[in-house]
């Protein structure tokens, strides 16, 4: 530390051990009075600081002071600060992202400042602090970079982002939840076990989730199971569930595979495969093509089991879909039929004639 008083300059070294220290002048006179200003400067040498990252040392510009004593707050001077982030994950789904790993960044050229840190968060370790070194206040905005990693390693990337605010709170990355119950309904007397396999797939955004339940007839086993996946685009809410029953006498009955878009699965022993069959016009404009309106009869029968399901929708464009659902026993024997009119904007209709498809989606020609 530089001080000068008149022409007397002086230097003082003050670190952890002797962190106070004193200097003597001759007294100034000027008009009879005493002089009592004192110029100064000091410089700030930081320990362990890796100068690649950070300047290892600052020096403040030439100040004065007129009091006996003098103290030295290089962050009360501007000379630079530290600013500490808290960074927490609130309410947040550790079962599912076990770790999460937030890359934080914070650059300054000017001041030849650039910070890189990377903090891990747990279910045990739910929060952490970043601190990072800034000289310029009105440059106080870092970055980033979260990556939530999976217990099923299909990872959660959230690129890039911006923030002025002194804390980064961390919530579950997709808080659209699809959940499904499952529910035994059955008589113990016949069935012995229940085994529920039920998945979710949404190829497009890598969002897949799968579980398998047992149910049997002890206390615990009688209990609901909720099946809950978080859910990247909440038009794909299809849930696909596979079920069989062990009867008491060993033997097995095995459902088709099914799909619900349902809140519950009871399981009886009377239940049957499900189909839903999304129903949708090409992606086309109406307007273009002179069309007012489409029209589509949709119907699943299976006279040998007593089954028969028909149900009809109507699209005025191309953003418009329906959903046909059905039950079915035999899985070589699930296809439905459909009839499509197409209405102009004159009034002309053309129908055609039925047609058959096992699609899980169907797409309706427009025009």
């Amino acid at each position: 530390m530089l001080l000068n008083y008149g022409s007397q300059p002086q230097n003082i070294l003050l670190d952890a051990t002797t962190p106070k220290g004193s200097v003597e002048w001759a007294s100034v006179l000027e008009h009879n009075q005493m002089t009592r200003e004192v110029a100064y400067s000091y410089r700030v040498t930081f320990k362990d600081v890796d100068s690649a990252d950070r300047p290892a040392v600052l020096k403040s510009p030439e100040l004065s002071y007129q009091g006996d004593d003098l103290e030295i707050n290089p962050r009360a001077d501007g000379l630079y600060q530290i600013i500490s982030v808290p960074v927490t994950a609130l309410d947040f789904p550790f079962a599912s992202y076990p770790h999460i790993e937030v890359q934080l960044r914070y650059n300054d050229a000017a001041n030849q400042i650039s910070l890189k840190d990377t903090l891990i968060l747990s279910k045990d370790h739910p929060e952490d602090t970043w601190p990072f070194f800034l000289r310029d206040r009105d440059k106080n905005s870092f970055e980033y970079k979260i990556i939530y990693r999976a217990a099923d390693n299909r990872d959660v990337t959230v690129d890039w982002n911006s923030s002025d605010q002194q804390e980064l709170l961390l919530r579950d990355p997709r808080p659209n939840k699809r959940t499904v119950t499952v529910v035994p309904a059955v008589s113990w007397d016949m069935v012995s076990m229940i085994f529920a396999d039920l998945s979710y797939h949404d190829e497009a955004n890598g969002v897949a989730a799968e579980e398998s339940y047992t149910f049997d007839k002890t206390d615990q086993g009688k209990l609901p199971r909720r099946f809950a996946v978080g859910l990247a685009d909440s038009n794909q809410r299809l849930v696909g569930y596979t079920v069989k029953y062990l009867l008491t006498d060993n033997s097995l009955i095995e459902l088709p595979d099914s799909v619900t878009l349902g809140k519950e699965i009871f399981l009886r022993l009377d239940m049957k495969g499900h189909r839903v069959i999304m129903v949708r016009p090409e992606q086309v404009d109406f307007a273009d093509k002179k069309v007012d309106h489409v029209q589509v009869n949709l119907s699943y029968q299976d006279a040998g089991n007593g089954l028969s399901f028909a149900n009809t929708f109507t699209f005025r464009s191309q953003a418009d879909s329906g959903f046909f659902e059905y039950d079915f026993v035999d899985a070589q024997k699930r296809g439905y039929s459909f009839q499509m009119t197409t209405v102009f904007t004159d009034g002309f209709s053309v129908s055609r004639d039925p047609e058959t498809s096992d699609q899980d989606v169907l797409t309706l020609n427009v025009g």
